[in-house]
């Protein structure tokens, strides 16, 4: 049996013959956070990340797995104007602090 970590909350999981990508637990609070932020580009449909991550609770980070994953679609998603970390403005997909922490922590150079 496989072990990773849940994308979301970082916990171990074991994965066995599963592609699963989140815990079970984040399963669900995935399912929670794709409903509210249907609803809302329903009633929004031009909304962008930012504006859908601000008016619906649902942090930058689960939209963006979702978007990545195919599981949701936003038709004016910034290609790289957004860090995908922190969500502030960025040129590259990494504001300059976030990038600044990575190299710091020895994941990038």
């Amino acid at each position: 049996m496989a072990l990773k970590n849940c994308e979301r909350c970082g916990r171990t999981m074991e994965t066995g013959q599963s592609s699963a990508t989140v815990c079970p637990d984040c399963l669900m609070k995935d399912g929670i956070d794709l409903g509210k932020v249907t609803l809302y580009l329903r009633k929004n449909p031009l909304a962008s990340v930012a504006q859908v991550c601000k008016d619906t609770g649902v942090p930058f980070s689960t939209v963006n797995r979702l978007i990545d994953k195919g599981t949701l679609k936003i038709s004016n998603r910034p290609n790289s104007s957004i860090c995908r970390f922190c969500g502030k403005p960025a040129k590259d997909s990494v504001c300059p602090s976030c990038r600044e922490k990575l190299k710091d922590s020895g994941i990038i150079k």
